[in-house]
C-alpha cells in the first residue's frame, strides 16, 4: 500500500507472521500492530489470508481476504473488514465517538483503501494496470437491474464505483427501503428531512423556495470536524438532483430515484460524483496524495447516505 510509509516485519512462525505498519500524512502519523496467517491453497480452490489487528491506531479488529481463481489471468476477491475503534488513538476516537454511521464511514473507507491499492499493485505486477489518466463525464444514470438485486439487497446496500484507471467518474449504491415508494420520495421531496439525511447527524434548515428549486443550509457538528455548506433540491416525479452551491462539496452532484418491487417496497438508487478534496482541512489532510483513500471515503459517504435515508423513512413511519 503506497499509504504506508513502513512495514516492519517482527517475526515469522510457519504460516503465520507478525508486522508492524506506519501511516504517515502531513497532519500526523498512525501506528498499527498486525498478526497475518497465510492458509493452505492452490490455483484451483483459492486462497485465503487473515490479517489481525492487535493494536494501534486504528483500534483492534481482523480482515479476511479470499482469492478465487477464474480463469488464467483474472481472479475474483473477495475482502472483508472489521475495526473495532474504541481502543483507537485520540483522533479516531472522537470521530468515531459521533455514532455508527461516522464508525461505518472509517470502516468502509480503510477498507476501499486497501482493497484498490492491492488490486491496483497487483494489476502492475502484471501488466494489466491502467495508467492513464482521464476527464471526467457528466454525471449519468447508471443500469443497474434492480429486480435482479432484490434478494442480494435483503442483505445489504451494494455500492458501485465507475472508475477510468485513477479516475473516478461516479459512485453509485442502491438498497432496499422496507416502505412503500410514495413514503420514500416523501422523505425525498422535503429539504429539511431529506437534507438531514444526507448524512447521519445533519442538521438542514430551508433558506428559499424558487422555480428552480429548493435552496437549504446544513451542517454536521461531528468532533474535530465542522462540515456544512449550502445546496439545492430540483423537486421532480421522477429523479431528484441534490447540487452542492456553498461550504463543504460545494461542487457535488446527487441524483436519487426509486424502484418499485412487486408489493409495493422502495429500492433506491442514488448516483453521485463529488470530491473530497472539498472537504474540512482534516479530511484533506487525510486522502492528500493517495487517490484510493479519496475513493474509499466517496464510497463510504455514498453508503452513509443510503441508511441514513432508510432511517429517516422508518422514523416517519412511526
Amino acid at each position: 500500500m503506497s499509504a504506508l510509509t513502513s512495514v516492519d516485519v517482527k517475526s515469522t512462525n510457519g504460516s503465520m507472521m507478525a508486522f508492524d505498519w506506519t501511516w504517515g500524512v502531513s497532519l500526523f502519523s498512525m501506528t498499527g500492530h498486525n498478526v497475518l496467517t497465510t492458509y493452505p491453497g492452490d490455483s484451483e480452490r483459492g486462497y485465503l489470508f487473515d490479517i489481525r489487528t492487535i493494536g494501534g491506531d486504528l483500534g483492534i479488529g481482523r480482515v479476511m481476504w479470499r482469492v478465487y481463481p477464474e480463469g488464467p489471468k483474472k481472479s475474483l476477491i473477495v475482502f472483508s473488514s472489521r475495526l473495532d475503534m474504541r481502543d483507537a488513538n485520540y483522533i479516531t476516537r472522537q470521530l468515531a465517538s459521533e455514532g455508527n454511521a461516522v464508525n461505518r464511514t472509517i470502516n468502509v473507507a480503510v477498507a476501499m483503501v486497501t482493497l484498490l491499492e492491492v488490486k491496483a499493485e497487483a494489476e502492475k505486477r502484471a501488466g494489466s494496470y491502467l495508467h492513464a489518466k482521464f476527464r471526467t463525464k457528466p454525471l449519468s444514470r447508471p443500469y443497474v437491474n434492480m429486480n435482479a438485486l432484490r434478494q442480494l439487497l435483503g442483505r445489504g446496500d451494494l455500492v458501485f464505483m465507475d472508475l477510468d484507471g485513477e479516475t473516478m467518474q461516479s459512485v453509485t449504491v442502491v438498497g432496499r427501503s422496507g416502505s412503500s415508494v410514495s413514503r420514500v420520495r416523501r422523505v425525498m421531496l422535503d429539504p429539511e428531512v431529506f437534507g438531514q439525511s444526507m448524512l447521519h447527524g445533519n442538521c438542514a434548515e430551508i433558506v428559499e423556495r424558487t422555480s428552480e428549486g429548493i435552496r437549504f443550509e446544513w451542517e454536521i457538528p461531528i468532533p474535530l470536524i465542522h462540515v456544512g455548506g449550502e445546496m439545492i433540491l430540483r423537486p421532480s416525479p421522477t429523479v431528484i438532483a441534490v447540487d452542492g452551491i456553498s461550504g463543504t462539496l460545494s461542487k457535488g452532484q446527487w441524483r436519487f430515484d426509486t424502484h418499485r418491487y412487486r408489493g409495493g417496497e422502495a429500492g433506491v438508487i442514488a448516483w453521485a460524483t463529488f470530491d473530497p478534496a472539498d472537504s474540512p482541512k482534516l479530511i484533506r489532510k487525510l486522502i492528500a496524495g493517495n487517490t484510493y483513500f479519496s475513493h474509499g471515503f466517496v464510497a463510504a459517504t455514498q453508503l452513509g447516505v443510503m441508511r441514513s435515508l432508510r432511517t429517516r423513512v422508518q422514523l416517519m413511519g412511526r
